[in-house]
């Protein structure tokens, strides 16, 4: 048996709360609400979709999807280097 996250979201049609599964992230049984998932979770489960007991298709979608993130390399600089190694 494989460990997971859930999502808990509301449908909109019925009001029920309606758990999505997801193995992104640490999968260490942790359980959000759909307000306050981890960036790297919601954007893995972003078109997941899913079927309500009421019948409602549901898809999880992210508000404004990352799928790029820019990022830049800087040189550190070591003590060594500036002369206070010994």
């Amino acid at each position: 048996m494989g460990c997971y996250d859930s999502v808990r979201a509301t449908c909109p049609k019925c009001k029920t709360k309606v758990e999505f599964q997801t193995k992104v992230g640490p999968c260490d049984l942790q359980e959000y609400p759909e307000t306050r998932v981890p960036p790297q979770i919601a954007y893995g489960m972003h078109g997941d979709t899913k079927t309500c007991t009421c019948g409602a298709s549901l898809k999880i979608l992210v508000s404004n999807p990352v799928t790029r993130v820019q990022m830049h390399v800087e040189e550190v600089v070591t003590e060594d280097e500036e002369g206070f190694g010994y």
